[in-house]
């Protein structure tokens, strides 16, 4: 019994320990998501990032990088940047969040700095180009998401059965089959 609650304390402090890690991260996100929409006016953002093209990519990347601490609080952040800033550049935000510097000192140690930084550059520059080919892909097909929206989430519709909904159940019947 004693070697059980031993188990069971070690198991509890690694969980909250856990916890702790990913609040501050938490925290951070939804901290920077707040002061976007309360002090940056949708002109700035737009005179600071653009409307389309490869500044706002190229700034949408750098962002994302640096500020790549919780996937979730990069989402809220999208969110506020969805409001106010090109949809290219919020799609280069969301794919840098993923690129983070744990994962580069990780892969300095087993590659070296020089493979590593040259991953890096090929990541970023993937994301750049994936990026602007998704926005003017989507301006072409007509797809581009309306920015700002203008409606509160009060007026918005959120189910609706249309194309996304057999979308996400034909991804949920592949997600089982892969699991």
């Amino acid at each position: 019994m004693g070697n059980f609650l031993q188990q069971w304390q070690s198991a509890a402090l690694t969980s909250i320990g856990f916890f702790w890690m990913a609040l501050w991260a938490f925290a951070l996100g939804y901290l920077i998501s707040s002061m976007i929409q309360v002090l940056v006016t949708r002109a700035r953002m737009q005179r600071t990032m653009g409307t389309s093209g490869p500044k706002s990519v190229a700034l949408g990347t750098f962002f994302g990088f640096i500020s790549s601490s919780c996937s979730f609080a990069a989402l809220a952040t999208t969110r506020s940047l969805f409001q106010k800033a090109s949809f290219a550049g919020i799609m280069a935000f969301i794919f840098s969040d993923l690129v983070v510097l744990p994962v580069l000192r990780i892969n300095a140690a087993y590659y070296g700095w020089k493979l590593s930084l040259y991953i890096l550059a090929l990541l970023l520059s993937g994301l750049v180009v994936v990026s602007i080919i998704l926005h003017y892909g989507m301006v072409f097909l007509d797809l581009l998401p309306r920015i700002g929206g203008g409606q509160t989430p009060a007026d918005q519709e959120f189910f609706k059965f249309d194309y996304r909904f057999v979308l996400n159940l034909l991804f949920l019947a592949m997600s089982a089959v892969m699991v």
